[in-house]
């Protein structure tokens, strides 16, 4: 009967240790990909701020509370889909003229860090 009561619970032990090293390792690749991620919204953002027109920079309300999306392919308007990129990024910039022309969007490649175009405004 010990021996039963041994083997449980050294076969419990193991299995909770195998979860743990899984747990843990899960949340390492998750916090890459967070930091990643964090990483080239920054730059997305670093780019499209660059490439800014002196006009669109004075009509911009704070720049740091820009909204940055990674967008997926089927997203991306047909205007700018020429090239076909696949690692893109929107940045869109509230200014004072939102009511009358709309934000400003910016789409960047981030495998080329570059430009690759511009939301339509109104």
């Amino acid at each position: 009967m010990k021996r039963s009561i041994i083997i449980i619970s050294l076969v419990l032990l193991i299995l909770l240790v195998g979860c743990s090293k899984q747990s843990n390792l899960n949340h390492s690749t998750q916090e890459y990909l967070t930091e990643n991620s964090s990483r080239e919204r920054s730059l997305a953002q670093k780019i499209a701020w660059e490439n800014l027109s002196e006009e669109e920079v004075k009509s911009i309300l704070p720049w740091t509370h820009a909204t940055i999306g990674k967008v997926e392919n089927s997203k991306i308007p047909h205007h700018i889909r020429s090239n076909n990129p696949s690692n893109v990024y929107k940045v869109t910039y509230a200014t004072v003229k939102d009511e009358l022309l709309g934000p400003i969007g910016i789409y960047v490649d981030m495998d080329a860090s570059e430009i690759v175009g511009y939301d339509l405004r109104h």
